[in-house]
């Protein structure tokens, strides 16, 4: 439903993005990660039609959105970060208001305007106007606005910032409703666990590039180890390790396979250093742990790979 080759765009001396590949196939989410300023944005206005590419090509369901943008916008849905309602007219005047844009008339409007406001949970508020809605009540209205099409590729950037827990599940129920009736979903998010909760696959950008993409379980046992954490009162004297090892001041971080199997020999190696110890942690690795390793931790950008190469004298 989606294709991205090569895709690019510069703002001024700003790369956003330097050559992204992407597929998204009707009926898959993809949770789009990353750090502020990666790129998720800036895919997300190229391929709703709002911000024009530098080079590379995107496709919708076939159509070249340079060659031929308008009908490729018509089988797009767009919500983006900001809400995007006229507090003026009421929930339904919102609705019927972006239906006529979409080509809808009539008995068709009026049907879909109801529909619509039952998926998103607004049918008890269609005469309410948009500025006497609680926020999260605007978060779905601005999400359903997008649905009034019955887009093939809904483009959904951060639409639970800042909303209360009904309404996020009011939005993630819908989204995997949406993908199930075979629509393709672009979900730009900053709340990992919400990724896991619609069953996404992962693509996490990093300085404009794709840096990782597939399951998420492929992509944390690509990037994530088990491993055994130790934390010393101060940084200790440790003699050779027969694992994997980083160490970090008082923090040391053991990789293993099955980190409570090698525990008992890991202390026996510390020696005496063992009786400075003051917390031990076995970690799993998980889709946070995966984001962190390959966006790069804020104290340590080590890759995995470099740790799993170390020499062990």
């Amino acid at each position: 439903m989606l294709e991205v080759v090569n895709l690019r765009k510069s703002y001024k001396d700003i790369d956003a993005l330097r050559g992204v590949d992407l597929h998204i196939a009707g009926g898959e989410i993809v949770g789009v990660l990353g750090r502020n300023g990666a790129g998720k944005t800036t895919m997300a206005s190229i391929f709703a039609g709002t911000c024009p590419l530098d080079g590379g090509s995107v496709h919708i369901d076939g159509l070249d959105i340079s060659r031929r943008p308008v009908p490729a916008r018509r089988k797009v849905g767009y919500a983006a970060q900001e809400i995007s309602i006229y507090p003026v007219l009421s929930v339904r005047e919102n609705l019927r208001f972006f239906g006529e844009l979409c080509g809808l008339r009539g008995r068709g409007l009026r049907e879909r305007c109801e529909e619509v406001a039952a998926a998103v949970r607004l049918e008890g508020h269609l005469a309410r106007r948009g500025s006497d809605l609680s926020g999260g009540e605007k978060r779905r209205l601005h999400t359903g606005i997008a649905l009034m099409g019955r887009p093939l590729l809904l483009i959904l950037d951060e639409v639970t910032a800042g909303v209360d827990t009904q309404s996020r599940a009011v939005i993630l129920a819908l989204v995997r409703k949406l993908a199930t009736e075979g629509a393709a979903v672009y979900y730009s998010t900053h709340y990992l666990p919400e990724i896991e909760e619609i069953g996404a696959s992962v693509v996490i950008l990093k300085d404009g590039l794709v840096a990782a993409r597939g399951a998420i379980e492929s992509v944390v046992a690509e990037h994530c180890q088990p491993m055994v954490r130790v934390v010393f009162s101060a940084e200790p004297l440790l003699g050779p390790i027969s694992f994997p090892t980083r160490r970090r001041g008082p923090v040391v971080e053991i990789y293993a396979d099955a980190p409570s199997v090698i525990l008992p020999r890991v202390l026996a190696e510390f020696g005496s250093a063992s009786e400075t110890i003051r917390s031990v942690e076995l970690v799993q690795p998980s889709l946070e742990s995966a984001y962190l390793r390959v966006t790069g931790e804020p104290d340590d950008e080590t890759p995995l790979e470099k740790i799993r190469d170390v020499a062990l004298a």
